[in-house]
């Protein structure tokens, strides 16, 4: 009874929270990108009828959203921004309680502590990459992707309580684990990653029998891969992204990664487009080919290794961490084709996800604070506060910069002057605007985007270079 008032309390201290950050994007209006396309200009969406919700289950790769969305714009009587943003906020604030959750049950190396558990939530909830996914309305699939991810987690938890190796198998936690991870790929795709977390979960920290493992993630891994053939096929051939070749693809993936990682522990400018394509990964390696692959293997190999052999609980922290944040962002890293990945397979809303690691990683330091001197516990623990401090005050800010389309876009543009993305949408925006000089402002951004694209394109392809979202990311 008082561990569910404590867990209680924490939910409401993270609703608390969510709603100080976030609250003022309510009033915030839609976003040029995708919304009209998802929404506003959406006849099924419209309609509100049973046939255009069966039409998303027959014809969308992410029915779930799309229905969400529906049942949102049915409430009034034309799609209202304050009750999407207001969807999102509450989806973000449950996300966070899930992962509170999460981290109390932690298998391994994270003994429990509430308060740990609470502080590693709140640095989810507020970290300043979530602004993206949570402030953008068409990034509701990324957060109802997450929903059901962390929901699968849990619940997959109460597969594996204790004794249940030994006792009969629990087929309703079964059931219901495999039904969150169907929801997670039909909002989202990329989210099917989770089953490889529960997969090492099993083999590296459960020790599960084997013939366990085998029951329950065969059809788990058959659905990852079939998930990825279907995306691959269906957004792929269509999205105009240049495709990189194999070998060259595993270094576009790692610098994604890296460069997502650095997002996520050590960066305080974000903003919509971080311009990382694999035209700007191709480039790189036919320049610096050998150094390119020598980060390639230190990146990857080395970290490994050294963690293999420690068995501190550190070096068990540290690798939980990085290996949840690497798992759930290589779907999204540069191994499919998908029509943003042309523009960027970095941006902040890929890290929604994956940033759970760093949560991760957090409450493990808070918690093993606990265990040292009076002295080093103070300043660990004075450390790790003033860094939820700073990244809270981040994101406040950033939200700020979503007021409107122009705002996003044009700070956005002054932190990545080669975004074909923000200077393509200023023109548009700017060139449907009455005001004083805002004609020679849409020119001047249409001369930019098509210099970024003759610069950076052969001049074969230049012509056809992709220069407005189509809404498949």
């Amino acid at each position: 009874m008082t561990e569910s008032r404590d867990l209680r309390r924490c939910g409401g201290v993270l609703l608390i929270a969510a709603a100080l950050v976030f609250a003022k994007s309510l009033a915030y209006p839609f976003f040029i990108f995708d919304d009209a396309a998802h929404i506003l200009e959406n006849p099924h969406i419209r309609s509100y009828s049973f046939e255009s919700f069966a039409w998303f289950w027959k014809n969308s790769l992410m029915p779930v959203p799309y229905t969400l969305w529906g049942i949102l714009a049915g409430l009034t009587s034309e799609p209202n921004p304050a009750v999407f943003r207001g969807a999102n906020l509450l989806l973000h604030g449950v996300n966070s309680f899930l992962v509170l959750l999460l981290l109390q049950r932690w298998p391994g190396f994270l003994s429990r502590s509430l308060l740990a558990s609470l502080l590693g939530a709140l640095l989810f909830l507020v970290h300043p990459t979530k602004i993206e996914a949570v402030v953008w309305i068409s990034a509701t699939k990324d957060l109802l992707a997450a929903f059901f991810a962390l929901a699968a987690l849990n619940l997959f938890l109460n597969v594996r309580a204790p004794g249940s190796t030994q006792g009969p198998t629990p087929w309703k936690a079964i059931v219901w684990t495999y039904v969150a991870i169907v929801l997670a790929g039909l909002s989202k795709m990329p989210s099917l990653a989770v089953c490889l977390v529960l997969l090492g979960w099993d083999l590296l920290l459960l020790r599960t029998p084997k013939r366990q493992v085998v029951g329950f993630h065969l059809p788990l891994i058959a659905l990852l891969i079939a998930g990825f053939v279907i995306q691959d096929a269906r957004l792929g051939a269509s999205s105009g992204v240049y495709v990189l070749p194999w070998l060259m693809k595993i270094s576009l993936i790692t610098s994604s990664v890296s460069l997502s990682l650095g997002k996520l522990m050590a960066s305080t400018s974000f903003h919509f487009d971080y311009g990382h394509t694999p035209l700007l990964v191709a480039r790189a390696l036919s320049e610096r080919f050998g150094i390119f692959w020598l980060m390639t293997i230190a990146v990857t190999v080395a970290p490994v290794l050294f963690l293999k052999r420690s068995r501190r609980p550190v070096s068990s922290a540290v690798f939980w961490s990085l290996g949840l944040a690497v798992i759930l962002l290589i779907p999204t890293s540069g191994v499919a084709a998908f029509i943003f990945g042309g523009f960027s397979t970095v941006t902040d809303r890929y890290l929604y996800l994956p940033s759970i690691g760093l949560s991760l990683f957090f409450a493990y330091l808070w918690r093993a604070a606990e265990g040292m001197s009076a002295g080093r516990a103070k300043s660990l623990k004075g450390m790790l506060g003033l860094a939820l401090v700073v990244f809270a005050l981040l994101g406040f800010r950033q939200v700020e910069y979503w007021k409107s389309s122009t705002e996003i876009l044009e700070h956005t543009a002054a932190l990545n002057p080669e975004s074909i993305l923000a200077h393509e949408a200023l023109a548009n925006i700017y060139g449907r605007s009455q005001e004083p000089g805002a004609a020679e402002r849409a020119a001047l951004h249409r001369i930019y985007a098509r210099q970024i694209i003759e610069a950076s394109l052969p001049s074969e392809q230049a012509s056809d270079a992709p220069t407005k979202s189509s809404g498949h990311f």
